[in-house]
């Protein structure tokens, strides 16, 4: 089946696909005209080449395949070419063979005309078009990252081997090739859109294949890999219509190719997770004990054997054995899987020689640690269970914060200054190596052409055991025993405060838990029920108790159910369809309507099924403030704003934050690191203003937090001042950051989410990983989405947030989505009067500014504003406009609280310290 240009083009014809190649020659057009307005010498570079790309795509009244060829034959540039026939192809495979074909893909200039197309379509608010383009974007940066062959079958779901059987036409005889395309194509069809008569066709064209004389002799990677595939088609049809023929045919085609697959090849591991699903199935519908056992034995050959051949699939088979082990409550089965899979992403994950790399296999190994942990919390091993969370999430930052611990300064005074030197100068070294492996084969540049790959990484492989033994040598050193060494329990609870618990929160696919990590006086009753405790501070008599709170109703399903929809639905619906939707349309009340009555009914959900049972058990404890570590998908929701009825109080609610000052943390090891930074002194301010004029209130939010701050350390750069270089330079110079502008999140490409600077230009999550500010206290992201975290590795936590504190910044504000500027001026003005005058710490400022802002009446804020802050009344305010809408707003209703619903005041949330 064609892969849609656009996800304009809904249906397989010529007529879509033909509309679909104009939107992006429409969009083409656009990112000429940005260009010209912010960059008039790329502008002059790239003119005649995109004008003549364009003429080479508009093509409407011609098939997609003319257009190709239509594209091919003009004189365009080489580069122009292939990045338009790239866009265009109408598979996968057929984008790989562009990519084989044409390696200039992958050099800096096709990427940077990929990102002004992405800047174009998210200036026009097109969110499928700005999707297609990051996924493009997104695919050629893992080709340079793994090579084209990994990342193409990693996007495709199949082996290398297989990719290069379905690309190669060596390996495939040619009386096969037809029903080949046509497995392949009806497989694809069926996956996408479920259609039962697709994956009979495709069962059909295996069938072809197996049974055609032929087959016995053709060469063997072929034979194996075609009883693999048509196993798991077998197996698909199987699952679609009940058929116990189907079943039976899978198992006996994996078995066979087990028994012509020698026992040290790469691929036996897969092939043995595959069988064992298939018994995993024959035992769901027999019930018989050999099944399972066998299953059971399978599943463990495949993790057994594949730590040494193929550590990438015992990671797949871990996850599987896991997971079915769950679904059976067998718990001890669950944490050996979760052992393996926990073991081979170590593998993988230290061999990697950069993030991208890491975070593919991260991204592998996702909900084995919650899974891990709930096994472990249902047999009382609650220690062991916080300590899986802990050192299976935000893995990337945890490595980055101990590479830049500030305790390392003291090396110098303790004697041993010679190996903080060393240290510094050899991770120098192995970063700028890294950084060698993102450069392209193809393009040049000051540096040169990146150098030979094997050569590259056996200089990497020797750099980083150098490393090691630096890294080594500072453990010998009293004070640095953990360096670079998993979280124990014990370093756990350094960051669980005597008032602040921290609480991990888990979904698993059978249920949910809260496990609450509690610093106490008095040691915990040996007969309380689910709770442990953990003599980790004996110097300060602190005991450490771990509560463990059973959520049944959160589970893994109605977690995703609620966040994207039913999982029969293909369009994308529940809180973020709304969210979308209204993002797409924000001037279209029935949107409005629709993602307010959403952001409703998931806080609510999430009072029954997770906020109120653990309100209830923290205050017992008697604590009004907390530290939630959310794992997966949780971390998408605002928890604080969970809710339910209550007659008393002003808004007929009761929300999670009136109960408990709450504050955020990827991870206990980046809030211990946090807390470091707690008592840094915030005598200063950097804020920058409304780079690109849209908004309307910025300047008097702006204004209202530089008033809280010395005028002779406070910086604003407003409007054009606001020029990415120069935010850059003067970060490290201050320790507190107010950005008030436009943002977004990168759902599937986290790096690249960002806010607005001067000229077009952006801050990503990209550029602050690459910063140091190792003096900040605090950062304010007054924007749009600056802390919506990636969704491809939640676990991981890749956010602004988190990307500030890899940086250094002690703590952040941020959103979860779109925000008005007006209410988020009035907030902002009460979270720095309530935290640089009043005296409350930031998060509990920012709690108190958000209730205030939706508990008091537009009276009660037209009077606080009159008489407390008049930077923002009304006749301070330079531009008429401002001054009827603010006037508008405060006097049109006195009596209402406009800003009562969670919409107004809860997108934002506090991270760290």
């Amino acid at each position: 089946m064609p892969r849609p240009m656009l996800p304009l083009a809904l249906a397989d014809n010529a007529d879509n696909l033909a509309a679909a190649l104009q939107e992006l020659a429409a969009l083409v057009r656009q990112t000429l005209d940005e260009l010209r307005q912010h960059d008039p010498a790329t502008f002059a570079r790239l003119e005649a080449e995109v004008r003549q790309t364009i003429a080479a795509l508009l093509v409407g009244d011609q098939t997609p395949d003319e257009a190709t060829a239509s594209t091919a034959t003009t004189d365009a540039p080489v580069l122009m070419q292939a990045l338009a026939a790239f866009l265009s192809a109408r598979t996968w495979i057929d984008s790989y063979r562009e990519v084989q074909s044409h390696p200039e893909l992958l050099s800096d200039e096709a990427l940077a005309m990929l990102d002004q197309a992405i800047a174009a379509t998210r200036a026009a608010n097109d969110a499928d078009a700005v999707a297609f383009f990051e996924e493009h974007r997104a695919l050629l940066r893992r080709c340079r990252e793994i090579g084209a062959a990994a990342a193409f079958a990693e996007k495709i779901g199949v082996s290398e081997e297989e990719l290069e059987m379905r690309t190669s036409t060596s390996t495939v005889p040619a009386v096969f090739t037809s029903w080949l395309a046509t497995a392949q194509q009806m497989e694809r069809r069926f996956l996408q859109t479920g259609d039962r008569n697709a994956l009979s066709s495709a069962v059909e064209a295996w069938r072809q294949i197996l049974e055609h004389p032929a087959f016995q002799t053709a060469p063997p990677e072929f034979r194996c890999a075609v009883l693999n595939n048509a196993g798991g088609a077998f197996l698909r049809r199987y699952w679609a219509q009940g058929q116990a023929a189907d079943l039976e045919r899978a198992l006996n085609l994996w078995t066979e190719a087990l028994d012509a697959t020698s026992p040290d090849s790469p691929d036996r591991p897969g092939y043995l997770n595959n069988l064992g699903t298939g018994l995993r199935a024959r035992y769901a519908r027999s019930g018989r004990l050999d099944d399972l056992e066998e299953a059971r034995n399978r599943y463990a050959q495949a993790c057994q054997i594949g730590q040494t051949l193929h550590p990438e699939a015992v990671v797949v088979s871990s996850r599987s054995r896991g997971n079915w082990a769950l679904q059976r409550r067998a718990w001890d089965e669950v944490v050996k899987a979760y052992a393996f899979g926990r073991q081979a992403t170590d593998t993988l994950f230290a061999v990697q020689t950069s993030r991208v790399a890491k975070e593919s296999w991260l991204r592998e190994a996702q909900g084995l640690p919650a899974s891990a942990a709930y096994a472990l919390a249902q047999l009382n091993r609650l220690e062991e269970a916080i300590v899986a969370l802990e050192t299976g999430r935000a893995r990337l930052l945890a490595e980055a914060l101990e590479a830049n611990r500030r305790d390392l300064e003291r090396l110098p005074a303790l004697g041993h200054g010679d190996l903080l030197a060393l240290y510094r100068a050899e991770t120098d070294r192995l970063a700028a190596l890294q950084a060698q492996i993102e450069r392209p084969a193809a393009s040049g540049g000051e540096s040169g052409p990146r150098r030979d790959f094997v050569a590259l990484s056996q200089e990497i492989q020797a750099a980083r055991a150098e490393l090691d033994a630096t890294i080594a040598a500072i453990r010998q050193v009293p004070g640095y025993e953990d360096f670079f060494l998993p979280p124990s329990f014990k370093n756990i609870c350094q960051a669980a405060l005597p008032d602040t618990p921290l609480v991990y929160l888990v979904a698993t696919p059978v249920g949910g838990m809260a496990l609450v990590v509690h610093a106490s006086q008095s040691p915990a009753s040996a007969s309380e029920q689910g709770s442990a405790e953990h003599n980790s501070l004996p110097d300060d008599g602190q005991t450490h108790r771990v509560l463990v709170v059973w959520l049944d109703d959160l589970t893994e399903a109605r977690l995703r159910e609620v966040i994207f929809g039913p999982a029969d639905d293909p369009a994308l619906g529940g809180y973020l369809g709304a969210y979308n939707e209204w993002r797409r349309n924000p001037r279209n009340r029935a949107a409005s309507d629709s993602w307010y009555a959403a952001l409703d009914r998931v806080t609510r959900w999430l009072w029954d099924a997770l906020m109120g049972p653990l309100v209830e058990h923290v205050q017992a404890l008697g604590v009004r403030q907390v530290t939630l570590i959310p794992t997966g998908l949780l971390s998408l929701l605002p928890l604080h704003a969970a809710w339910t009825r209550d007659a008393s109080a002003l808004t007929g609610r009761r929300y999670a934050l009136d109960v408990l000052t709450i504050r955020y943390a990827p991870g206990a090891v980046a809030l211990g690191r946090s807390l470091d930074g707690a008592t840094l002194p915030a005598d200063g301010l950097l804020a920058v203003d409304n780079p690109d004029g849209s908004l309307v209130f910025s300047n008097h939010e702006v204004e209202a937090a530089r008033s809280y701050f010395p005028a002779d350390r406070t910086t604003v750069l407003a409007r054009s001042d606001a020029i990415r270089q120069r935010v850059l330079n003067r970060l490290p110079d201050f320790p507190v950051y107010h950005f008030s502008t436009h943002g977004w999140a990168g759902r599937s490409e986290p790096l690249q989410g960002g806010m607005l600077l001067a000229g077009g230009a952006t801050l990503t999550l990209g550029d602050i990983l690459d910063l140091r500010l190792q003096g900040a206290r605090l950062a304010v992201l007054s924007a749009c989405e600056t802390g919506i975290p990636g969704t491809k590795t939640p676990d991981e936590v890749v956010s602004m947030p988190t990307g500030l504190m890899q940086a250094g910044v002690a703590g952040v504000v941020a959103s979860l989505w779109a925000v008005n500027d007006l209410s988020t001026a009035m907030l902002m003005e009460r979270f720095y009067r309530l935290w640089r005058e009043e005296g409350l710490a930031p998060v509990a400022a920012l709690r108190e500014a958000q209730r205030w802002l939706r508990d008091t009446t537009n009276r009660e804020k037209a009077e606080y504003f009159k008489r407390d802050a008049p930077v923002l009344a009304g006749v301070r305010m330079p531009e008429a406009v401002a001054v009827e809408l603010f006037a508008d707003r405060m006097l049109q209703d006195p009596d209402a609280r406009q800003f009562e619903h969670p919409f107004w005041w809860a997108a934002f949330s506090y991270t760290g310290a």
